[in-house]
């Protein structure tokens, strides 16, 4: 997908940042490894110099520290600032409600350099942040995707709709179809006046939807490529097993297996795992594909083919405003585990709550809207929605803010017949069932049709 010079830039840039990571002499770009998450493990914790470290859930579910020095720190909110001010033309107010991560500690700083007079809502209450858009009538509002759909529910609730909102800048979840017309359609604003950034701690922001074309803009000295087919060492599939490398880019059958297949039904809606498509029921996505970054702008963490683990649709190269670009149509969710619920949320701490709760429970977790349902084998125990919570400190204290729906939790005595009527895949513990979905839950799932009457509650015979 690059062409001869954007090879050369990148390695180019290897050798003299990284050459650890550099091919032997007279070898290429196609020569270099992908970076997958074991490959780059040992990058993470490493100091910047006069830097500053954000924190990465990532694919593991734990934390890793990420540094970024002072000049990438000036570049990241520079090149936002130059993506923002031709479309913020003419803004002066503008209200921020990121939770926290590298965006949230720089969002702020970004509008002022714009001119526009920000007020910064930080981890405050909904009650206070909805007060804060009455009382300051902001003209931008630059929210993720989860604070953006507490936000106006709460405001629909009060049958308030400012009208002062002319721009709306989303970042850190997906923002799926739905959630941007309802935003269009509460503040009144034509499509044009959202725009979507996608990005990573490890990255920056790599890429943004485009005001004239809709589809997103990969930013400059930013190189995608689709993960191909075939086994790339040293990463295990969620929900499959590998051994000696990891398979991306098989064809993905129905059902599970021992060798590492994800079951069709659990991939998120319409991904694809190395370019080979998937169907999920209701829209064939052929041309989806995990997505791999190289970049020439970071210089304290390798982003060499650095494989994120999202998925994309239509990666190609397009003409928009006169020019040649990389670009993609949507960004559909993860390959993996990890989802967005407010924040990035890994199953990694709720497996283990489980295994020690109630050791052998089947169960799966489904987040179809950046909300959160989790459905047990067995019966509950006392304090379970506590102890998930105690596990998520950053999602329980958004909770408590009101900035995040609580998870909906259901204990199923009878795990299979729910699996039954949800068609999910029957298998056991262990890595042969994903266990992620980003299906919405239906009632007739349920023995009783119960699951709309029940929140923390046991549900089955």
């Amino acid at each position: 997908m690059l062409d001869q010079g954007e090879k050369r830039a990148v390695l180019d840039h290897v050798r003299r940042w990284f050459p650890e990571l550099a091919p032997g002499e007279g070898a290429g770009f196609d020569d270099l490894a992908f970076l997958d998450s074991a490959r780059a493990r040992e990058w993470y914790s490493r100091p910047a110099a006069g830097g500053r470290v954000f924190s990465s859930t990532g694919t593991s579910g734990r934390p890793k520290p990420v540094a970024w020095t002072q000049a990438e720190d000036g570049w990241y909110r520079g090149e936002k600032e130059e993506l923002f001010r031709p479309w913020l033309d003419g803004c002066t107010r503008g209200f921020v409600s990121l939770a926290v991560g590298h965006n949230a500690g720089s969002a702020g700083a970004v509008l002022r350099a714009l001119g526009i007079d920000v007020h910064d809502a930080g981890l405050t209450d909904l009650e206070a942040q909805c007060a804060a858009i009455r009382e300051g009538a902001p003209e931008v509002l630059y929210c993720s995707p989860s604070i953006l759909a507490r936000l106006v529910g709460a405001l629909e609730r009060r049958g308030e709709a400012p009208t002062s909102v002319r721009r709306v800048i989303t970042n850190g979840e997906v923002l799926l179809p739905s959630a941007r017309e309802r935003v269009q359609r509460f503040f009144g604003l034509v499509p044009s006046a959202v725009m979507d950034t996608y990005g990573s701690t490890e990255i920056g922001t790599i890429a943004y939807s485009c005001p004239e074309c809709a589809r997103y803009h990969f930013l400059d000295g930013v190189f995608p490529e689709a993960v191909p087919e075939g086994p790339v060492p040293g990463r295990t599939v969620p929900g499959g097993t590998s051994s000696g490398g990891t398979v991306l880019g098989r064809t993905v059958p129905r059902g599970t297996s021992s060798g590492g297949m994800v079951p069709e039904e659990l991939v998120p809606d319409g991904t694809a795992l190395g370019g080979t498509a998937l169907r999920d029921g209701v829209t064939d996505r052929p041309d989806a594909v995990v997505l791999a970054v190289s970049s020439v702008k970071r210089t304290s963490f390798p982003i060499v083919r650095f494989v994120t683990y999202d998925v994309v649709q239509g990666l190609t190269r397009t003409r928009c405003g006169g020019r040649d670009r990389f670009s993609c149509t949507c960004i559909l969710g993860r390959s993996d585990d990890v989802l967005n619920y407010g924040e990035l949320f890994s199953p990694y701490e709720l497996a283990d709550l489980i295994g020690s709760r109630l050791p052998g429970a089947r169960w799966f977790v489904f987040s179809p809207c950046n909300d959160l349902t989790v459905v047990i084998e067995g019966t509950g125990t006392a304090g379970f929605r506590d102890e998930v919570l105690r596990r998520y400190p950053l999602h329980e204290r958004l909770v408590r803010l009101g900035l995040l729906e609580p998870p909906a939790l259901h204990f199923v005595t009878d795990f299979d017949e729910f699996v039954v009527r949800a068609g999910l895949p029957a298998g056991g513990g262990g890595k042969d069932v994903r266990r992620v979905s980003r299906r919405r839950v239906e009632t007739d799932w349920f023995p009783g049709g119960a699951a709309g009457r029940f929140r923390d509650g046991e549900v089955g015979r």
